[in-house]
């Protein structure tokens, strides 16, 4: 029963977290079973609580997971939804602010109740920190960037006109909406809000071979209006106008 309810829910190399296992038996049991079925081959144990099934290989030993997988099957993709990010130099340079490789991966997500921690597995470091607000498939991508533009002095050193090109950029791939911003932007210290002020009021356009058409002055996301209303919001952050509130994870 547990090796057909193993091949239904995971591909081959997937984590599997003991927690995650819903079967009608007991812890105990539960134990036992993973234990016959590592003893016959069926499935392996990459560490306390994590196991998978493993791929077919022609290697003697098979392909073992690797700590990065296992990490973000943990706190970034877990059951099908997104519950976390790659942060700092990781997403800097994912996007284009930077060209630095990081020797620890940043990691924030919802499955932490810890403030910032270090993880390390199997000799490799993650740092660890708890979203801001409930991270879902519809959110990721605004949380993100919001946390870069609070430390973005940290991770990038190139020209303000690249910085502010890779951003919007990033917007517009994202199709970010003035309303999914004020959503989120009042969970930050003004310094997002800024950041990202100065550069959706940059009417510059956008060099890049990409995105050599984009003219901000056609889009309405960056029209005075919406200027004026970002303005207006980051006034209230300042001023401690605006109220912030704790929510429940929303569904998808």
């Amino acid at each position: 029963m547990l090796y057909d309810y193993l091949l239904t829910h995971y591909k081959p190399n997937e984590p599997i977290f003991i927690e995650d296992i819903t079967l009608p038996i007991s812890h105990t049991h539960l134990l036992q079973r993973l234990k016959s079925l590592c003893d016959t081959g069926k499935i392996k144990i990459f560490s306390k609580g994590i196991y998978y099934i493993p791929k077919e290989s022609i290697l003697k030993n098979g392909i073992t997971l690797s700590p990065t997988t296992v990490i973000n099957h943990k706190y970034i993709m877990r059951s099908g939804k997104i519950i976390g990010y790659h942060a700092g130099h990781a997403l800097a340079n994912q996007i284009g602010l930077s060209t630095q490789v990081p020797c620890v991966t940043e990691i924030v997500t919802n499955n932490t109740v810890t403030e910032c921690r270090k993880e390390t597995l199997c000799g490799q470091e993650f740092i660890i920190r708890k979203a801001r607000c409930p991270i879902t498939n519809n959110n990721y991508y605004i949380l993100q960037l919001l946390d870069l533009l609070n430390d973005l002095d940290k991770f990038t050193d190139k020209p303000h006109n690249e910085v502010y090109d890779a951003i919007r950029k990033y917007l517009k791939a994202y199709h970010i909406t003035k309303e999914e911003i004020t959503q989120y932007i009042g969970t930050y210290p003004s310094k997002a809000a800024e950041i990202l002020l100065n550069c959706l009021s940059n009417q510059q356009k956008v060099t890049n071979e990409e995105c050599s058409s984009f003219d901000s002055s056609m889009d309405p996301f960056y029209s005075e209006e919406n200027m004026s209303h970002l303005k207006r919001l980051i006034d209230d952050v300042k001023s401690d106008k605006a109220k912030l509130t704790e929510h429940e994870l929303i569904e998808d």
